[in-house]
């Protein structure tokens, strides 16, 4: 058996360890390893070992998807795999922040920068997105450029419009005339708005109207029912029947006002599901309290997640 030249020297490589413990009978390796690292190689540059062994390919194992080795022995519990994991460098898999220090030599084929969303091709005009008003730079960003520091900023004269919506990101306001809408508070000194849309917001003498309704069958409260008053009416049993969240989330908070106005039939209010909602009160039935007597009202209020008090004139 022969071990054969490992890996190919095919150009830079990153490499990455991939360790597993078997539980016993695995023909077959795949997904996360100990360190729940996902298996992941070039296929033809990757070694295996097996409790420190180095496995030949194509006779102890077959790698060829880059995710999995399989046609190996079956384990034994405790036995140790490990697999070196080789793939081809790539600039697409180097998170941008460790970029650093100065790149020569280097060819950049159909380049092009982008900011705020508009393209500035590598070596030609710079042309900025119209809500950046001017640009300075040591040496001038046009015909190729040039090393120095450069400054975007809000032109001296930028008006915000506060007919329409403006996004200002990681723009400082420090000079000049800033209009914004009259429901916000005067800013003054130095702001730094970031990732803030700035709209005029009209807020009016706000008013909550309760609603009122009759009902004559059993009812089960949807959205836009929170606070009403709901009269139930029925010569027989009726019932208000208390939603789970998975049906209607209401708002911790919420509440219903169960009435009984007219008909023989003495209201009930219960959990359309008491295996999931719970329903609290003074009543003889604590899930299932009744309304008293004709002309009495409860209250029903979430607490929390699928619980309600019922509180009131209940029975």
């Amino acid at each position: 058996m022969s071990i054969e030249s490992y890996p190919n020297p095919n150009g830079v490589l990153t490499s990455l360890i991939w360790r597993k413990t078997a539980v016993g009978s695995e023909t077959s390796l795949s997904g996360y390893d100990n360190a729940s690292q996902a298996l992941s190689y070039t296929p033809g540059q990757e070694q295996v070992y097996l409790n420190g062994i180095l496995l030949v390919r194509g006779s102890d194992y077959t790698a060829t998807n880059g995710t999995s080795i399989t046609g190996i022995s079956a384990l034994t519990v405790d036995d140790y795999i490990q697999v070196n994991c080789y793939n081809n460098f790539s600039v697409a898999s180097v998170p941008a922040a460790s970029l650093t220090g100065t790149v020569t030599n280097a060819q950049l084929a159909n380049s092009s920068i982008t900011i705020n969303g508009s393209a500035i091709s590598l070596g030609g005009t710079v042309t900025l997105p119209g809500d950046i008003e001017s640009v300075t730079a040591s040496t001038g960003l046009s015909g190729g450029g040039s090393s120095g520091a450069v400054t975007l900023s809000i032109d001296t004269a930028t008006t915000v419009d506060k007919t329409t919506a403006q996004v200002l990101t990681n723009k400082d306001l420090t000079a000049g005339t800033n209009t914004f809408p009259t429901t916000l508070a005067t800013l003054t000194g130095s702001q730094t708005l970031t990732n803030k849309t700035l709209t005029t917001p009209v807020i009016t003498n706000p008013k909550i109207a309760l609603t009122y309704s009759a009902k004559v069958a059993a009812y089960t409260p949807v959205s836009g029912d929170e606070g009403g008053v709901f009269s139930m009416n029925n010569a027989s049993s009726i019932q208000f029947n208390i939603p789970t969240d998975a049906t209607f989330d209401f708002a911790i908070g919420t509440q219903f006002n169960v009435f009984w106005l007219t008909g023989a039939g003495q209201p009930t209010i219960g959990a359309v599901n008491s295996g999931t909602t719970t329903i609290i009160s003074t009543g003889a039935v604590s899930n299932t309290p009744k309304l008293r007597v004709a002309n009495s009202m409860a209250t029903c209020l979430k607490i929390s997640a699928n619980n309600w008090i019922v509180i009131g004139d209940i029975a």
